[in-house]
């Protein structure tokens, strides 16, 4: 059933509903079984999504609205027993000579499937620390993943992503860089990955990768999209690997007896100061054989 196009039509007044046989399918229901029933639509809406949802198409009865322009997301009982997720909008096509609502027309959208893989990248992107964002340059839009509002330590409620909100986030030793590489992915379309530290709403440093593509079309840039990754732990063990690897360098290099470090070629990396009294540096990357 996912991703048809289900149609249907209801008389307020008389409860007299019509529907297509993708809407049959989507619900499981035949045209009969369906007409045969007393309001059979709220009583299927799950308890979660009933009550806006019947907000939505009480406005369009009562006059308040002429028409749904945007998806009602909720989720419906299929006759299987089966919770499917709809999307749908309908329109008031009939009013009496009173003003009472007498037809209304709908098409609703199955996009279970969609909800799926939605919630499949969510819970993957928060085991990774993860998030997406996208900025549509048409409308100068930024939007958030709800990972991302994690990452950041805020909320949608509580915070509206905009470039001018999001950019005093990051240190502002990172901004000239930021602005160079999103002004090159709108005028050349460049991919850009770098890496900048920023501060959440809790006040907390956190070194972030930012991934960032261009949609370009006709030749116009039209969308930027991307990623940002919390590596505040990788910096951290990279930093400390670093640290150790200088510190067993020093004391290798000032320890008075003979060494070497052949990798599994026998091809000699290092040699310390105790040895190089003995042999020329210019050995190094050289067969220890020959």
């Amino acid at each position: 059933a996912d991703g048809k196009l289900g149609l249907c039509s209801v008389n307020p007044g008389t409860n007299e509903h019509t529907s297509n046989a993708s809407w049959c399918q989507m619900t499981g229901y035949s045209a009969e079984e369906w007409r045969s029933q007393d309001d059979p639509w709220p009583q299927r809406v799950h308890p979660e999504d009933r009550e806006r949802t019947v907000a939505a198409l009480q406005a369009l009865v009562d006059g308040r609205v002429q028409a749904l322009d945007h998806d009602v997301e909720y989720r419906f009982l299929t006759k299987a027993g089966d919770w499917r997720w709809f999307a749908a909008r309908a329109r008031v096509v009939e009013r009496d000579a009173c003003g009472r609502t007498t037809r209304i027309v709908g098409r609703t959208l199955d996009i279970t499937a969609h909800k799926r893989v939605r919630q499949f990248l969510q819970e993957t992107q928060a085991a990774a620390a993860v998030g997406g964002w996208e900025l549509d340059l048409r409308t100068g839009t930024l939007s958030w993943t709800d990972e991302t509002y994690a990452l950041f330590e805020t909320t949608r409620e509580a915070f509206a992503p905009s470039m001018e909100a999001t950019f005093p986030l990051y240190d502002a030793a990172y901004h000239p860089q930021m602005q160079a590489v999103v002004d090159a992915a709108i005028a050349r379309g460049e991919p850009f990955d770098i890496a900048v530290e920023c501060r959440t709403f809790k006040g907390r440093r956190v070194w972030l990768r930012l991934i960032g593509k261009a949609e370009v079309v006709a030749g116009r840039t039209v969308r930027l999209y991307g990623a940002k990754q919390d590596i505040t732990e990788l910096r951290r063990v990279d930093a400390a690997l670093k640290q150790s690897e200088a510190q067993l360098r020093a004391m290798a290099s000032n320890a008075p007896d003979w060494l070497a470090l052949l990798d599994l070629d026998l091809r000699i990396l290092f040699v310390n100061r105790g040895f190089r009294r003995l042999v020329p540096e210019a050995i190094i990357g050289v067969d220890s054989v020959s």
